[in-house]
């Protein structure tokens, strides 16, 4: 792969490298993520985020998506950051961890208090302001599991040790 790759240009082959991604390309696909020739903590958070908003997004890809991570994380080459001890590893689970309090923070009441309000104010009819609150806490607990199922994934797929995904239901348990 070209070294004079910009970062824009490589969000852009990741985008496509796990929107295309299937069974049957797998191993062509991971080692195009791998033979990236910039590998920054910019690049690295980037790359999760790409991945980590699919996999919450398309949760019947979860598994080939962790895998995908697993294969970065567990490659010698995908993890040299020069002058820095922060591995891919350290950058995913940073980012699912912050991406799971953030979501968890904000509380389910505040969203609903603000659509009462939004009844409330309108001439909306009690039957559809009960679909609306019924929508609202099905994706509410869609993206819930969608979270575990991936953080899950990650550790069957050897992204994390156990020792790591013990640390992380720990500092979870905290929220």
């Amino acid at each position: 792969m070209e070294a004079s790759l910009k970062p824009v240009e490589i969000f852009n082959l990741v985008r496509s490298i796990v929107q295309n991604v299937n069974i049957n390309n797998f191993e062509e696909m991971a080692h195009t993520i791998i033979s990236i020739p910039l590998k920054t903590i910019y690049i690295f958070e980037n790359i999760v985020d790409i991945i980590y908003f699919r996999a919450l997004n398309r949760p019947d890809f979860t598994v080939l998506y962790a895998k995908l991570c697993a294969y970065m994380a567990n490659h010698a080459a995908f993890n040299k950051l020069h002058n820095y001890k922060t591995t891919f590893q350290n950058v995913l689970a940073q980012k699912i961890f912050d991406m799971f309090t953030s979501y968890y923070t904000r509380t389910p009441q505040n969203e609903v208090h603000k659509l009462k309000k939004n009844f409330m104010n309108s001439n909306m009819t009690p039957s559809f302001f009960k679909n609306i609150l019924n929508s609202f806490h099905f994706q509410y607990y869609k993206r819930s599991l969608a979270h575990c199922k991936f953080i899950g994934e990650l550790f069957k797929q050897g992204a994390f040790t156990e020792k790591n995904i013990l640390s992380f239901i720990h500092e979870l348990m905290k929220v």
